[in-house]
């Protein structure tokens, strides 16, 4: 079943208190299928991805992910962005 991409609206900026970053990618996943998360890429900017509910198959440390869903139920995709400041931005997500 093919669910368009939702922007994350779940955001902390500790800098400016203000969302900088969105993630794209799927809210409605189907357990044992990849899918793709991902921010806007910036040079000189990093990037660390935390996952629940899945597993991170490549991408960490870039500003794109792929990732395995293998949990059914609720889980959730954050990256913390730093560039100048740092911008925590979540996407709930659930596996089915």
């Amino acid at each position: 079943m093919f669910l368009p991409p939702i922007i994350s609206t779940h955001f902390q900026d500790l800098h400016k208190n203000k969302a900088m970053h969105q993630i794209l990618g799927p809210q409605n996943v189907n357990v044992g299928n990849e899918s793709n998360y991902s921010v806007t890429p910036a040079d000189g900017t990093s990037y660390v991805w935390t996952v629940v509910g899945c597993n991170i198959v490549v991408g960490q440390n870039t500003s794109s992910i792929d990732v395995l869903w293998n949990i059914p139920g609720e889980g959730s995709i954050q990256v913390t962005v730093t560039s100048g400041g740092v911008d925590i931005v979540v996407i709930d997500v659930m596996a089915g």
